[in-house]
């Protein structure tokens, strides 16, 4: 007998939709070894495509459930969830997917439908020491790692934002985001060991050298003292260290140019900063999931920053020198990241990070904090766009701005 096999998809923890079976497996169906598949072949290879329990449980592949068969099948429901069942699935509606069955039940019928066209295609493993990306676009270095602990889809993304007020005559502009550039040849992230290295002996294993260009404020039509802005460009050095207690120890120094969205302010200086990653901790990343209703990891980056200041500009910086001394903590999490039980416009498109960064001057002996909070939604299934909500408070280290506001943001990520 035919099932609503749909009722069991959840439960059973299969997908709602078989995909595409290799040569190998697709011979199940191939009852005369001739290579094709005739009409009564390809209609149970459908019928176990359309429901995988039956194909999970229809042993003798006859395209039905006999006796025993069904027997199995009720008694793994019922050892598992207590006889339960979720809903039926929705028939197939798409007119591309019913286009598509047609012509095979159209091949079927005229003499077969060769296996072949039928078999999934093998895909290449991707190889991550090869990354083809030279450009990156994300909305502050934080965002913008260079060897992929923010993959497009999880990160913020740079964002712009117009407004045109008709009765005050003032148009704005924010503007929050950063490109960066890595040239052929000038990353390497994936070193070997050294001949000779123990396991527990530190070694170079990455590094790339990034010029970067940062954008971040506001800009008015015509002109308010209010408006804060921080236009910087400069360089990163990266390297990340293979050893000891953590799995990899991620450095970088960043010598920076920093003037405002007008050109008037006029300040520059160096960044170092260290990011520890270890995996047993969630921390920089894990190479498991933590279920498949949510994943999460936290970032912590320790941060000297040393500026000399010039020109005050559009900013609330003061004449003189800086010697910040603090860092980032960052928590990532991802909602829905393989369910079942939420429709697939939800899954893996959810992500939420709270940020806190705190920091110290050696100069002044002043203290500054800020912390924020960010909901986001990939609207595009790659990633490279989302829209977001968030609430930020604090002080803002390039420009010293106070910040308490929240903002809804449309973003892109490349």
């Amino acid at each position: 007998m035919r099932l609503k096999i749909g009722l069991a998809f959840v439960l059973m923890g299969m997908p709602c939709s078989a995909g595409a079976l290799t040569l190998e497996e697709l011979q199940r169906y191939d009852k005369n070894k001739d290579g094709a598949l005739n009409e009564a072949e390809y209609d149970i290879y459908r019928a176990h495509r359309d429901d995988p329990v039956l194909a999970k449980y229809d042993k003798n592949t006859d395209g039905k459930l006999d006796r025993v068969e069904y027997q199995v099948l009720q008694a793994d429901i019922k050892k598992r969830y207590g006889g339960n069942g979720p809903p039926a699935t929705k028939p197939e509606t798409d007119p591309e997917k019913l286009f598509a069955v047609g012509k095979e039940v159209s091949d079927a019928k005229r003499g077969g439908l060769p296996l072949e066209d039928l078999a999934q295609t093998p895909k290449p493993d991707p190889d991550e020491c090869k990354q083809p990306q030279e450009i990156f676009v994300r909305r502050d270095r934080m965002d913008s790692f260079l060897y992929g602990i923010t993959p497009r889809s999880k990160a913020l993304g740079a964002s712009i934002t117009y407004t045109g007020d008709e009765a005050e005559h003032v148009k704005t502009a924010k503007i929050n985001g950063m490109v960066a550039v890595l040239p052929a040849g000038w990353r390497q992230p994936c070193l070997p060991r050294p001949d000779g290295y123990a396991t527990d002996q530190a070694y170079l294993s990455a590094f790339a050298i990034a010029p970067w260009v940062s954008a971040q404020g506001t800009i008015n039509d015509p002109v308010k003292k209010s408006e804060r802005s921080a236009l910087s460009g400069g360089f990163d050095a990266q390297w990340t260290v293979f050893s000891g207690f953590f799995n990899l120890q991620a450095f970088k120094v960043s010598p920076y140019y920093q003037t405002d969205f007008r050109g008037v302010a006029r300040s520059d200086g160096v960044t170092a900063t260290w990011e520890p990653w270890k995996y047993e901790a969630r921390l920089g990343g894990s190479p498991t999931l933590f279920s498949p209703n949510f994943d999460w990891y936290w970032r912590v980056q320790a941060e000297a920053d040393a500026r000399r200041v010039d020109k005050i500009g559009f900013t609330d910086l003061q004449v003189g020198n800086y010697a910040w001394l603090g860092g980032t903590v960052q928590l990532y999490g991802f909602f829905f990241p393989t369910s079942m039980v939420v429709p697939e416009f939800l899954r893996n498109r959810l992500n939420l990070v709270v940020t806190y960064q705190g920091y110290w001057d050696a100069y002044s002996s002043a203290s500054i904090s800020r912390y924020a909070t960010e909901l986001a939604y990939n609207i595009t299934e790659n990633g490279d766009a989302s829209v977001s909500i968030g609430y930020e408070r604090g002080t803002n280290k390039d420009t010293m701005t106070w910040l308490n506001q929240y903002v809804v943001r449309l973003n892109y990520k490349y």
